[in-house]
């Protein structure tokens, strides 16, 4: 069934703008599949195992050093826009852009000098250093385009978020397309175009911004307090998030072989459909729950938008059935035991989905704390399960602990979020406004 007819069913208002930054964001990442095609031919799968492993540090981090800060702004952003504030939402974002660049630029000049040391102590593979220090440009870069697409969601700005992936995606690709018809390409080259593609986007998103209402502002009074009230257990929420999704690639690169690797990786590519799905729905979901200032409104949402979450989870299920034939077409045999990692790590992101709208109704709820508790036993599970059932297992042990652990947190948080507002008979300004704990 096609995602518009699923999300039509629905009967959800936010249904057609989910439909467009989805759309718009798998045609995108396309492009970026293409670019992995080319490159898993021209490497071995060794090769391909530390390509992997550098690609993950800018896509992990970037939501790391974000402090938490891009969730906080959209909140915080949006209920002023919801206000007609227009103002202090420019104030919100000209702060946080001054925040992020500095963090972006101090995490990698710190993955730029730890390189060494990381790659010797941490996964044994001293060819993994420059690999390294070139990611660490990819970090500073592909902070800045989260940043400016999340200050586009939040002004519901879809088409022009769907522009500034577009031109990085398109970018990373030409150079790879290239560098593969001159000969060229290598692992060091691969990396250096997935990690400087970003820019193009970042380049866009700085001539699209309003410059008078946003770049040109200061901070309000009490910005900077009422943002880091906000964003310190979002922070943890979000960092503990984005390391469990790359904790098994980590802990496969550290225990097993870059031959084990470069599977790994590649099965985790694939299932690159999914965090395009949770980026879409919290682009759609989050500015428009952080409007609400009525029960029945946070009840009609969890309900309507769960059932886009699901439907289109379980739309993607018979992929498994055919991912072994297709897996084989496109990369051929040296990836045949790349399969059952797929499918595994495609039920558990099945899973993880449905997560997206209980978390946007708890942040604007403001049970932030319990999110981040949720989020860092998660962390500490996957970790611990995946380094014990690693050795029976093998490359099989991430996927399926990924999958239990999932499952689990997301039935606790759903039966939570009823349960709070089942508890209230209203939802009064405290409930929803920032404030500082």
């Amino acid at each position: 069934m096609a995602l518009t007819t699923i999300l039509s069913k629905t009967g959800s208002r936010f249904a057609e703008p989910f439909n467009f930054v989805f759309s718009s964001n798998l045609f995108a990442a396309g492009l970026g599949f293409l670019a992995v095609l080319l490159i898993s031919h021209k490497l071995s799968v060794a090769q391909f195992g530390l390509f992997s492993i550098a690609l993950s540090v800018p896509r992990a981090l970037p939501s790391v050093i974000t402090l938490g800060l891009d969730t906080s702004m959209t909140k915080l952003a949006s209920s002023y826009l919801g206000r007609r504030d227009l103002h202090k939402a420019a104030e919100v974002v000209a702060t946080t852009l001054r925040l992020r660049f500095f963090t972006a630029t101090l995490a990698a000049l710190l993955i730029f000098l730890t390189a060494q040391t990381v790659s010797i102590r941490i996964f044994h593979a001293p060819n993994l250093t420059p690999l390294l220090r070139i990611a660490s440009l990819g970090v500073l870069f592909s902070s800045l385009l989260d940043y400016f697409k999340s200050v586009f969601w939040t002004y519901q700005w879809f088409k022009k978020s769907f522009f500034l992936q577009l031109a990085a995606d398109s970018v990373k690709l030409c150079l790879i397309l290239l560098f593969s018809v001159t000969g060229l390409l290598n692992t060091d080259v691969a990396v250096a175009a997935f990690s400087l593609a970003p820019a193009a986007g970042v380049l866009l998103g700085i001539r699209a911004i309003p410059k008078r209402p946003v770049l040109k502002t200061e901070p309000f009074r009490n910005l900077f307090l009422k943002l880091f009230s906000h964003s310190k257990w979002i922070f943890l929420a979000e960092a503990c998030r984005n390391l469990s999704a790359v904790a098994g690639l980590f802990l496969v690169a550290t225990f097993m072989t870059p031959k084990a690797a470069g599977i790994y990786g590649l099965a985790s590519n694939l299932t690159y459909l999914f965090p395009i799905l949770l980026a879409s729905l919290k682009a759609v979901f989050l500015p428009h729950v952080a409007r609400f200032n009525e029960k029945k409104q946070f009840e009609q949402f969890l309900k309507k938008s769960l059932n886009i979450t699901l439907c289109a989870g379980l739309a993607s299920i018979p992929l498994t059935f055919i991912s072994g034939p297709v897996i084989t077409f496109f990369f051929g045999a040296r990836y045949n035991d790349a399969v059952p990692i797929f499918n595994a790590l495609l039920l558990a992101y099945v899973v993880l989905t449905a997560h997206s709208s209980v978390q946007a109704a708890l942040y604007s709820l403001n049970k932030l704390f319990l999110v981040a508790i949720v989020d860092v036993s998660r962390l500490i599970l996957i970790a611990i399960g995946t380094y014990v059932l690693i050795p029976p297992l093998g490359l099989l042990a991430p996927p399926l602990v990924l999958l239990i652990v999932n499952l689990i947190s997301f039935c606790f948080l759903f039966v939570y979020a009823f349960k709070v507002l089942q508890h209230k008979k209203t939802i009064s300004a405290a409930d929803t406004d920032l404030f500082i704990f």
